[in-house]
């Protein structure tokens, strides 16, 4: 999983997604982080789905998708564009 294809997912789904130092967040609002990939331990994503704004279906859909960026090596996810 790419981080271009990470980010179409997450945007399909409604939801944003920035490139922290240490970290990819997934969030609805800028107070409310759903979901985050460790950019350093690549096997790892910690996900906060306490959130009732999203539905169930949209919460495995972002699991999924984090756990896909997560068990993917980091040099094979491409580089990160803010675009």
């Amino acid at each position: 999983m790419t981080y271009e294809k990470f980010k179409k997912e997450i945007k399909k789904l409604g939801l944003k997604c920035t490139y922290g130092k240490y970290s990819v967040q997934v969030y609805l609002t800028e107070d409310e982080v759903q979901a985050i990939v460790d950019k350093d331990k690549r096997f790892v994503a910690t996900i906060y789905l306490t959130s009732s704004l999203i539905s169930d279906d949209v919460k495995d859909k972002l699991s999924d998708l984090c756990f896909k960026l997560a068990r993917t090596p980091i040099n094979e996810r491409g580089k990160w564009s803010d675009v």
